[in-house]
């Protein structure tokens, strides 16, 4: 499953079109079998529209969502899980953030259908793969055509454009059209979502991390939690995600060679506001923790967040976080050792995250 494949064939071909077409011949065939696959989305799009429309039109957004926020490979994924395991609460799952325009329709019996075409685990850290696992949200605004950083992964040997979408990491020099755009995606998505369980909706992207202010622009009232872990560790399996990603969701020839830099501009753009943002923030509605601390105590964590954010009743959550533990307790992430010179530009490049988050030496 890859992430051109959610897209409509207006969104797709005009994602074609801003690359100009640059697809590498190994993947001519792949390209064009796209365009059956955005043809079915089209129709469901136009479909849901038609049966839900009403239902739609009625529902609006009264839960403030909570957002976590954090660098990829941070631990977003498990706090996510964590979070999603409270049954008053829902999330976008695998399937809505792959079918974002019409999940309400087709949800229930394309997952039964295809459950074969997900991979059993991700390939960037073995992770457990479903159709109803809780998701990363940015896959559904790249499938709904907006902006996203993720547009690079399609046609990552178009450097004149990365500097482009590196824009839309943090939104501070987009259009406004575009960021009507963006804006309208988001709510409607989460408003689809909301429609279908009507409940606070939790969502985790790492790309969220530099946009706290668009979002409390859309949710004045949701909560944020920010998780935080050594540099050291999320640089490596940063460069690692995104080897994984090109290979495996590219259109052309997968060159590395600038990837390093790409992974550091990311995570310069991404927290050279964070401070000045989180401010925006009443303090009862935000909480920051690291992956270190969550995995030696997730329960005492999980406890102190629910209490600082008044997320509800811990007790009505506690046995399934301890079964969620005690299932996952045999899980190891995968360790990716930096070399010396990485090394050195992790200190140099990462020092005040470091210092703020308590990893300096």
């Amino acid at each position: 499953m890859r992430f051109w494949h959610s897209m409509s064939v207006r969104t797709y071909l005009r994602f074609l079109s801003e690359n100009q077409g640059r697809i590498a011949p190994h993947r001519w065939v792949m390209a064009f079998l796209v365009l059956p696959i955005a043809t079915f989305n089209s129709v469901m799009n136009r479909l849901q529209q038609l049966w839900f429309r009403r239902t739609l039109a009625e529902t609006t957004v009264p839960y403030p969502p909570v957002f976590v926020l954090g660098h990829w490979r941070s631990g977003t994924t498990l706090l996510h899980e964590l979070l999603t395991l409270d049954a008053s609460v829902t999330y976008p799952t695998t399937y809505q953030c792959f079918a974002p325009k019409h999940f309400l329709l087709t949800q229930r019996w394309v997952t039964r259908l295809f459950w074969f075409i997900l991979p059993e685990r991700r390939p960037m850290d073995n992770v457990h793969v479903t159709w109803q696992a809780p998701q990363e949200d940015e896959f559904a605004l790249l499938a709904l055509g907006v902006a996203s950083p993720y547009r690079r992964v399609g046609f990552p040997l178009s450097q004149d454009l990365h500097q482009d979408y590196l824009r839309y990491l943090d939104l501070t020099d987009v259009t406004p059209h575009e960021l009507v755009q963006w804006k309208e995606a988001l709510y409607e998505f989460v408003r689809d979502i909301t429609a279908l369980t009507p409940k606070p909706v939790v969502l985790k992207s790492p790309t969220h991390t530099a946009r706290i202010a668009r979002l409390l622009e859309l949710f004045p009232d949701a909560r944020f939690i920010h998780i935080a872990r050594d540099p050291c560790l999320i640089i490596p399996s940063t460069i690692r995600l995104w080897t994984a990603l090109n290979s495996a969701h590219s259109l052309q020839r997968v060159d590395e060679s600038q990837l390093d830099d790409y992974v550091f501009a990311c995570f310069q753009r991404m927290y050279r506001d964070y401070d000045r943002q989180k401010e925006l923030i009443p303090s009862e509605h935000y909480a920051e923790i690291r992956y270190e601390d969550l995995v030696a105590d997730p329960m005492g964590t999980m406890q102190t967040l629910y209490n600082d954010l008044q997320l509800g009743d811990f007790a009505n959550v506690r046995e399934r976080i301890e079964t969620y533990c005690q299932k996952n307790r045999e899980y190891r992430p995968n360790r990716h050792q930096p070399s010396g010179a990485l090394t050195a530009r992790i200190a140099s490049e990462c020092r005040p995250y470091m210092e703020r988050f308590g990893y300096a030496e």
